[in-house]
């Protein structure tokens, strides 16, 4: 056999050596992150279909089952990981997401219960790992679109701000500026992204808020248009939305100029991006009613 035959066959022989030592739970973890989640899915039941408490499999396939939009299943696995580790604030902030979405698609009788336990979960993960920003924005997001009966309110999301920005005081005070839009205090929103020191301007976080803030507010909309051109350069985080609802409120501050043909391409845009977008579609379908089409 050739000399680089054997060299090839030996790489590959120890690539399947190190998978092999990796794990299956491990492997199944890289395909979720690398948004592979039909794969990661089956190869998590297949390891579950074995060991059906196994904590990280139970863990991963929870985490792929919410990308799935399989509430039941997530909601399952989480809660059998927890059981074995409710010290883990992964698992926890998980949970407090699966129970989140299912709340979002219950009775109106479940709900309540529901968003008490996302919410309970979210709390959770935050008092074990204090200094974890991403932790802290989804209990903030929780906080601000839920009533305090159940579990959230402004008053928590305020707090979650403030500590957000202990951890890092210009996310905390694009959070600030969130809240502040939400109450459509424009005007101290804008103070809150003003005052984020220049150096960290230019990330994902600031720069989206900006764009958003333009858009709700209809101030500052060449600076918000700017904002959101800026942010689909960069990479999203875990704390902001993906690049689909950047184009869509780009499109909205392209209505707000005038420029249809402009807001249309944002909006096809998004839908590029995320299909399933909702108000992207919905905004699309309000341009061709008035003849934007």
């Amino acid at each position: 056999m050739p000399r680089h035959a054997l060299a090839l066959l030996a790489g590959l022989c120890a690539g399947a050596a190190a998978l092999a030592a990796d794990g299956p739970v491990a492997a199944a973890a890289r395909l979720w992150e690398a948004h592979q989640n039909t794969q990661a899915e089956a190869a998590l039941l297949k390891v579950l279909a074995a060991r059906p408490d196994d904590t990280e499999a139970n863990y991963y396939l929870g985490e792929v089952s919410i990308d799935l939009n399989k509430v039941d299943q997530a909601v399952s696995c989480l809660d059998r990981a927890v059981k074995a580790a409710p010290d883990d604030a992964r698992i926890q902030h998980a949970l407090g997401d699966a129970y989140g979405l299912s709340a979002l698609k219950a009775g109106m009788f479940s709900k309540l219960t529901l968003a008490r336990r996302s919410a309970a979960a979210y709390a959770r993960a935050v008092e074990l790992d204090p200094l974890n920003a991403h932790y802290h924005w989804s209990y903030l997001d929780f906080c601000r679109q839920a009533p305090s009966i159940a579990g959230g309110g402004l008053d928590r999301a305020y707090a979650e701000a403030e500590a957000l920005r202990r951890i890092d005081a210009a996310l905390g005070l694009v959070a600030e500026a969130e809240l502040k839009a939400d109450e459509k205090k424009f005007d101290e929103a804008f103070r809150a992204l003003d005052a984020i020191p220049p150096r960290q301007t230019d990330t994902y976080g600031a720069l989206y808020q900006r764009g958003r803030l333009a858009a709700l507010s209809g101030q500052r909309i060449d600076a918000g248009i700017a904002a959101l051109k800026r942010c689909l350069e960069l990479e999203p985080t875990d704390t902001m939305p993906e690049h689909a609802p950047v184009e869509w409120r780009l499109g909205n501050l392209y209505e707000a100029k005038g420029d249809v043909a402009a807001a249309r391409d944002a909006y096809r845009a998004a839908l590029h991006l995320d299909p399933g977008f909702a108000p992207a579609s919905d905004a699309l379908g309000k341009l061709s009613d008035k003849g934007g089409s």
